[in-house]
């Protein structure tokens, strides 16, 4: 049955009404997703990489590679950010098993919540093992890796989830490129998804 109308201005309200509603359920469910997965965002130093390089150092962001040669240049790059103006870039110049940039990030109070990793990543000439997104942290069953981005990939987004042990207070999150290439990232964002 459809609605009954006593004058022109009762139907315009009417519309009107129905029109506000909708535009704020739209604003709501904007406002919402915050890019993370609507999840609750964790805290993370710099994950858009917009933080200027104190020398070799990227602020909140630390680089590690194997025992050995240091075989990986790990710069800021201003050229085509997936984001912003500016995302990190790892090379690698010879034969090395690993290099990583990560950080700490907190996760106290989420006893078995899911946690989420997400970034831009972007790879030129990567071979098979890949450059990859990674979590770690104590009582996680090992380390929890993306599907490695491998050869000339434009930027993607990545992620990986993880639900938290209990007692849990800290995960390391970064990248790590386990082959021959270069390889970017930007937007990195940790959330708790459930």
């Amino acid at each position: 049955m459809g609605a009954v109308y006593h004058d022109a201005s009762s139907k315009r309200d009417c519309e009107v009404r129905i029109f506000l509603i909708a535009a704020a359920a739209v604003v709501l469910c904007a406002c919402g997703h915050q890019g993370n997965g609507g999840g609750i965002p964790v805290a993370l130093v710099n994950g858009d990489f917009e933080q200027p390089a104190d020398g070799e150092t990227i602020p909140g962001w630390q680089y590690s590679h194997h025992a050995g040669v240091d075989a990986y240049k790990v710069s800021l790059d201003t050229d085509s950010p997936a984001q912003g103006k500016t995302s990190v870039k790892m090379v690698r110049g010879q034969p090395q098993i690993y290099g990583a940039l990560d950080q700490l990030v907190s996760v106290k109070g989420f006893d078995g919540k899911t946690v989420r990793v997400t970034a831009q990543m972007k790879s030129e000439g990567v071979g098979p093992k890949g450059w990859l997104l990674f979590m770690s942290g104590p009582g996680l069953k090992g380390n929890v890796y993306s599907t490695p981005v491998t050869g000339t990939t434009p930027w993607k987004e990545v992620s990986i989830e993880a639900k938290m042990p209990s007692g849990a207070e800290k995960l390391d999150v970064g990248v790590t490129l386990l082959d021959a290439g270069t390889g970017w990232a930007d937007d990195v964002k940790v959330s708790v998804v459930d």
